[in-house]
Formats: structure tokens, sequence, C-alpha cells
């Protein structure tokens, strides 16, 4: 009888793995035909590819659970791209959801401060900027910069970047005291790592 057990949740498991390939080639179904402009039918994909997942995730039991790590990590990439095709849409109320469902998602699969985690946390920040919500941008923005100093340090590059989309939020806002304070410290990070005729050196002065 255990053996039999055995062999009924190994074979759930083994269709449970399977079963992501489905999602994932909706998931690409769906990004090819964003890239084509074909937004609409993308929703579809990537909602099919969403159900596909989270249907396979669930059949998954015992010991195996830490082997869908991965799992978690795609269905994390498929939420955010829900929320891309929603924003291309014009759907404002339903971008945030997905996006944050795909970092709670990607934190199950890398961590809480993975430095991955803070690539998404950027791009969520960029997708708020293009739909005007730029108090919730920018408190991505913050949360990419934190994970990226934690990773990285307090003057790297990628710090720098974080800084640059902050201090465009605050000039887009007409902040202009606290975007020039913010372009300040970008500019001396990018000086300090990239020298002073950088592109990105010289688009801060600019």
């Amino acid at each position: 009888k255990v053996a039999r057990e055995e062999a009924r949740v190994t074979s759930m498991n083994n269709c449970a793995f399977e079963t992501l390939v489905f999602a994932d080639l909706f998931n690409n179904v769906g990004y090819l035909q964003c890239r084509n402009g074909d937004v609409t039918n993308a929703k579809s994909s990537f909602a099919n590819a969403l159900k596909i997942g989270k249907n396979a995730l669930e059949q998954v039991s015992g010991d195996y659970k830490e082997s869908m790590i991965q799992g978690y990590k795609h269905i994390g990439t498929i939420y955010y791209n829900i929320g891309i095709v929603n924003a291309m849409l014009g759907l404002k109320e339903k971008v945030i959801r997905p996006l944050e469902c795909s970092v709670g998602l990607q934190k199950v699969a890398l961590g809480e401060s993975h430095p991955d985690i803070a690539i998404v946390k950027h791009n969520i920040g960029t997708v708020l900027v293009g739909i005007g919500k730029f108090d919730e941008a920018i408190s991505a923005f913050l949360k990419s910069l934190q994970m990226v100093r934690f990773a990285f340090g307090n003057d790297d590059c990628r710090a720098a970047k974080e800084l640059f989309h902050i201090g465009k939020v605050h000039e887009m806002r007409g902040e202009y005291a606290e975007a020039i304070h913010v372009y300040q410290e970008t500019l001396r990070i990018e000086r300090l790592t990239l020298g002073v005729d950088n592109a990105e050196t010289v688009m801060t002065m600019y």
C-alpha cells in the first residue's frame, strides 16, 4: 500500500512538472503576440498560462514542493506579463495586483533580497510611471534601490540607475528641488563608477 501510494504521488508530481511546460509554452506565445502588437490575444495566452501553471503547482505534494521553486518563479513571470498587458490595454485598475503577485512569487522562489527581484521592482516602477501612479512608482524604485544596495553596495552603478528614475519621477511631478537632490547623488555615484565621459553620467548632467 505504501509503495502504491508513493507511486501515485510520484506520478502526480511528474504530471505537474510536465504540465508546467505547457504553461511556459502559452507564456512564450503571449510574449511573441505582445511583441507583434497583438495585445488582446497575448492577454488570453497569459491567462491560459496562469491557469495551467497554478493547477500544476496545486498538484504537487510532499518533498517535491522544494523542486517546484522554479515553478513559482515562472508563474511570477506570468503574473508580471499580465500586469504589463493590462497596462498596455489601459486597464489601470488591473495592473498593480498582478505585479504584486509577481513579486510575492519571486520572493518565494529567490528569497526576500535577491537582485533579480530588484529588477522586477524596477520594471514595476517603470510601468507605474507609464500609467501615472507616481507615488507607487517611487515606492517601487526605492525598494529596488534598497535591494541593489544590499546586494552590491551603496555606490554601485545599479543604485545610480534607481536614483536616476526616482529623480525623473520627482521632475515629472514638478518637485524640482527633490529631483536635483536625487540627481546630484546619482551623478556622484556615476562619476565614481562609470567615469565623467560615460553616456549615463552625461545624461544625468543634462
